[in-house]
């Protein structure tokens, strides 16, 4: 469904339905034959989706096996591969390699009951994950290698990008013991290739509540993240940290707005979603933020934006899942 929107500014292009699906995350592919956005879905059986670059058709790809299955978060491969997420099993996690073909592989964790969230790739050309519950990060190579490396101290990571210095930044989730009374604060974890772990930056107010979620990498060699609290449950900042460590932090203009999925677009700001609020943000480098309303469309429910990615080359676009309604939606910047 095409919109009629304005040419001029940020704006609203389609929604691109997808019936019978609950799309999540997505990914551009700008490279080879294969053109595509590919897409995660929050369903059971999971799937992997391909949709072509002008949105025209759309073809899914189901995990294997074809019983209890979700997708979560995928991205572009060092191989020329699409490698996700997935709960592949009951209490049994695992990383899916998916060819540009459709073709996929499911390999499963050693630990058992693995709540998997997000995915890199890493400057030493392999993959990086995020285990939330077991409070670890793991590596697998692109032949299917997997390496696990357990935190030093109580917590839940999430988002994972490689940085501008070519080492691994983790959003890591603030913990409490109840039996000890010990508890860490939400803070990012710099880490090495090797596994190690090169510098632990607190976020203020150094409180275990404090969940930073998702992060990219910003213009200026910056690092973004988007955070919320975990008992009160409000959802309210995009911050920045520094190669130095320095953390800023900043309000969305819309209380409560659960920013979510930030990334460096083409404009050279860093755009995110507000699943709460039905609007797209964009931050400047200076931290001016600025909030798009999604137009309803069609949708049977209020619009949820969730996960993001660029067009690529020289066009002016982001593209969304709007897990709500079961589409995507392609949006000009």
């Amino acid at each position: 469904m095409r919109l009629g929107q304005p040419r001029t500014g940020p704006h609203l292009i389609q929604y691109v339905s997808i019936p019978g699906t609950t799309p999540f995350y997505i990914t551009s592919r700008s490279l080879g034959p294969r053109k595509a956005f590919w897409f995660t879905t929050a369903d059971t059986p999971g799937s992997i989706g391909r949709l072509t670059p002008r949105g025209h058709a759309v073809r899914l790809f189901p995990l294997p096996p074809s019983g209890w299955n979700v997708s979560l978060r995928i991205v572009n491969g060092p191989d020329g591969n699409l490698w996700a997420t997935v709960d592949a099993y009951p209490g049994k996690g695992g990383v899916a390699k998916i060819t540009p073909s459709g073709r996929i592989t499911v390999y499963l964790l050693p630990t058992s009951g693995a709540n998997l969230g997000y995915i890199t790739v890493g400057s030493d050309g392999n993959l990086w994950f995020t285990e939330h519950s077991p409070n670890k990060f793991g590596r697998i190579t692109p032949s299917g290698t997997i390496t696990e490396f357990p935190f030093e101290d109580i917590g839940a990571p999430n988002g994972i990008i490689s940085g501008p210095d070519g080492r691994l930044w983790i959003c890591e989730q603030g913990a409490l013991n109840q039996s000890s009374g010990h508890q860490t604060c939400g803070r990012i974890e710099r880490v090495n290739t090797d596994g190690t772990i090169y510098a632990t930056y607190d976020i203020a107010p150094n409180s275990w509540q404090n969940v930073p979620e998702d992060i990219t990498v910003g213009a200026g060699s910056k690092l973004w993240f988007t955070q919320f609290n975990a008992i009160s449950q409000t959802i309210y900042e995009i911050s920045n940290v520094t190669l130095g460590g320095t953390i800023t932090q900043y309000d969305t203009p819309t209380t409560n707005a659960g920013p979510g999925s930030p990334i460096l677009a083409g404009d050279g700001n860093v755009w995110f979603t507000e699943a709460y609020a039905g609007q797209l943000g964009r931050i400047k480098p200076s931290g001016r933020i600025t909030e798009f309303p999604l137009s309803q469309g069609s949708g049977q429910f209020p619009t949820a934006p969730y996960g993001l990615t660029t067009s690529g080359g020289k066009r002016l676009q982001i593209w969304f899942a709007d897990y709500q309604n079961s589409r995507l939606g392609q949006f000009s910047i």
